[in-house]
C-alpha cells in the first residue's frame, strides 16, 4: 500500500488494493503470493504466483470469504483469472477497462446485464449499497426494474392458484387432496419467478387490482385449456373453477400485500387468503428475497359439506444469483414449502434445493413428503424438477401420481419472467383498469419507458411516483390522518399492528367487481 501514494492513477491504486486484498485472503489459506517490490510503471505487468497444488477445498474456502468484504463483492472478473491462471503474468492496461467488459449489441440480455452491473458497481463504490443491506425501501435504479408491480405479480400468482383449486376439490381422499394442494402451490410459484438481475416495482400504499376466471359470470366450472397447466392428481380431466380474486397493498412500511380469492368447483367451494412481506437482502453476488407470511390459508368446503383448512406455514425464498458476474446469472427458489391441515391430520413439505457453487450442477430440483401431522408416519415421497415434472409416490406400494405434469411441448418451463404474459389466462375487468391506484395506471409511464429501454425517461417517471407518495405521506402526517384500506382489514384489535393476517372486508368482492360502484380507492 505504500506504493499507492506513488501511483497517481486511480486505476493503479485500485489494483494495488486488489492485490493486497488477495494477499490477505491467500495467506489465510496458506497460499504463496508475490508482488512487485517497486512502484508501478506506466504500463505495469503484475505477476501473481500461486502454488500449483491448488486444491478445490481451499478454493471454496477462499471464495467463501469474498462476501465478507464489500470491496470483494464487486471485483471485476479479471480477479478470477489471476487465481485460475497464475502464468503467464497478466498485463494490465494503463487506462481503466469498462466494467462489465464490452458485450455484443445483438445480445440484448447481455447488454442489459452490463447496464445493471454498472449501476450496482456505482452504488457499491459510492457507499449506497453494502453487503447485507435490506433493499425493501432502497431506491433502486430504473434499469433494475421489471415492467410490472409486485401487486400485479401477486394477482397473477393468486389467479393461477385459484385456477387450480378445482384439482383439489375433485380428489377422492385426504392424502390426494394434500398432494393436489402442494402441486397447485408449486405450479403457481413456478410461474411467478422473476428475472435474476431485476425486481418488480414496490407497490404504493392502496394499490389495488382484481381478476376473475373467464367463466366467472356464468358461475359454472368448465374443462378447458392445456392439461399440463393443472395438477390432476387423481388422473381425471383438469377442471378450471369459477373464481374471483383481489389484491391490495395494505401497508407501505413494512410493505405488506394482501390477496384473496373465492370460487366454486365440483359441487364445492374454496376461499384463499394470504398476507406477505417480501424482504430482499443484498448479499454480494446474490440477492435473497425471503417471503414472510401472515395467516396464509386455503379453506375448502367439500361437496359433502365438510370443511378443510390448509395453512401455509413457510414458503421458499427467491435467490437472484450471479448479480455481480461471478458464475452464472439465474433465478431460483430455495427453501421449504410447508402446508398443514389439522382436519385431515396431514402435513406436506417440499424442499426446493439450491444449485451448486456458482450455479454449477443441476438446478430447480425438489424433494419432499406427506406425513401424519401427529406421529410423523410418512405417507408419500415427492421428487422431481419443477421446470419439467414432479411426481409423488404413495406409500406403501409406490403408486406414482403426477404432482406437476411435464409441459406438453416437451420443453422445460421458463425459470425467469421478464414481463407478464401478453395474453393473461384470466380476465382483468375493464372498469378496474380505470382506478387511479390500479398498478397499470400508477406505473403507466414507467412501464412504457422500460419497455422502450428509455432509461432517462424511466428514471424521471419512477421519481415522479415516489415523490408524489412522499408528499402524500407528509400531508397525512400533518393532518394526523390514518390510511384506510379498501378491501381488507387487519385481524387484530391493536392499533397500528400491521404484521398480522389481513381479512377480506364484508362485501369487498361484490363492490370490487361491480362496474357501477364508485372508484373504491383514494384518488392520487
Amino acid at each position: 500500500l505504500s506504493s499507492s501514494s506513488a501511483a497517481s492513477d486511480v486505476y493503479k491504486r485500485q489494483h494495488l488494493f486488489l492485490y493486497t486484498r488477495v494477499g490477505c485472503l491467500l495467506s489465510a489459506s496458506s497460499f504463496s503470493l508475490s508482488l512487485p517490490s517497486t512502484p508501478l510503471s506506466p504500463s505495469p505487468s503484475l505477476p501473481l504466483s500461486l502454488s500449483p497444488s491448488l486444491s478445490l477445498s481451499l478454493s471454496l474456502s477462499l471464495f467463501s470469504l469474498l462476501p465478507l468484504s464489500l470491496s470483494s463483492s464487486c471485483l471485476p472478473s479479471r480477479f478470477f483469472s489471476y487465481i485460475a491462471s497464475p502464468s503467464p503474468p497478466v498485463s494490465l492496461p494503463s487506462t481503466p477497462a469498462p466494467f462489465p467488459p464490452a458485450m455484443s449489441a445483438a445480445d440484448e440480455r447481455s447488454s442489459h446485464l452490463a447496464t445493471v452491473r454498472k449501476e450496482l458497481v456505482q452504488m457499491i463504490s459510492s457507499g449506497q449499497l453494502t453487503s447485507g443491506a435490506n433493499l425493501t425501501s432502497f431506491a433502486l435504479p430504473a434499469s433494475l426494474m421489471l415492467p410490472f408491480s409486485t401487486s400485479s405479480l401477486t394477482l397473477h400468482a393468486s389467479a393461477l392458484e385459484a385456477d387450480g383449486m378445482g384439482s383439489v376439490l375433485g380428489q377422492p381422499d385426504p392424502l390426494r387432496r394434500m398432494l393436489a394442494v402442494l402441486g397447485n402451490k408449486m405450479r403457481a410459484t413456478s410461474s411467478t419467478l422473476t428475472a435474476s438481475m431485476m425486481k418488480p416495482y414496490n407497490p404504493i400504499i392502496g394499490e389495488v387490482c382484481i381478476a376473475h376466471s373467464s367463466d366467472a359470470q356464468s358461475g359454472e366450472a368448465q374443462p378447458q385449456g392445456d392439461s399440463s397447466s393443472l395438477s390432476p392428481v387423481s388422473g381425471q380431466k383438469p377442471v378450471r373453477p369459477s373464481w374471483r380474486a383481489l389484491v391490495e397493498q395494505v401497508s407501505h412500511h413494512p410493505p405488506i400485500t394482501a390477496a384473496a380469492a373465492e370460487g366454486q368447483s365440483h359441487g364445492g367451494s374454496f376461499r384463499l387468503a394470504v398476507s406477505t412481506i417480501a424482504v430482499p437482502t443484498f448479499c454480494g453476488n446474490y440477492v435473497e428475497v425471503s417471503m414472510k407470511i401472515f395467516g396464509s390459508r386455503m379453506e375448502f368446503t367439500l361437496p359433502n359439506g365438510d370443511i378443510e383448512i390448509y395453512v401455509i406455514t413457510s414458503l421458499p425464498s427467491v435467490y437472484l444469483r450471479g448479480v455481480m458476474g461471478m458464475g452464472a446469472s439465474f433465478c431460483e427458489w430455495a427453501g421449504e414449502l410447508r402446508v398443514e391441515c389439522e382436519a385431515i391430520g396431514l402435513v406436506g413439505s417440499i424442499i426446493y434445493k439450491p444449485a451448486g457453487f456458482f450455479g454449477r450442477g443441476e438446478r430447480h430440483l425438489v424433494s419432499g413428503s406427506v406425513k401424519a401431522l401427529h406421529g410423523n408416519m410418512k405417507l408419500s415421497d415427492i421428487s422431481g424438477d419443477w421446470t419439467r415434472k414432479v411426481v409423488a409416490k404413495i406409500l406403501p406400494g409406490g403408486e406414482e401420481v403426477e404432482l406437476l405434469p411435464a409441459p406438453e411441448n416437451g420443453e422445460a418451463r421458463p425459470a425467469e419472467m421478464f414481463k407478464l404474459p401478453t395474453e393473461l389466462p384470466y380476465v382483468v375487468p375493464a372498469h378496474s383498469r380505470q382506478w387511479e391506484r390500479h398498478p397499470e395506471t400508477v406505473w403507466r409511464d414507467l412501464t412504457a419507458a422500460l419497455l422502450a429501454k428509455d432509461w432517462n425517461t424511466a428514471r424521471a417517471a419512477k421519481a415522479t411516483v415516489e415523490q408524489g407518495r412522499r408528499e402524500e405521506r407528509k400531508a397525512m402526517t400533518q393532518a394526523s390522518e390514518q390510511w384506510e384500506t379498501v378491501f381488507f382489514r387487519p385481524d387484530t384489535q391493536k392499533q397500528g399492528d400491521v404484521s398480522v393476517p389481513w381479512l377480506v372486508r364484508e362485501g369487498a368482492f361484490d363492490r370490487a367487481f361491480d362496474p357501477n360502484e364508485k372508484q373504491p380507492c383514494k384518488p392520487l
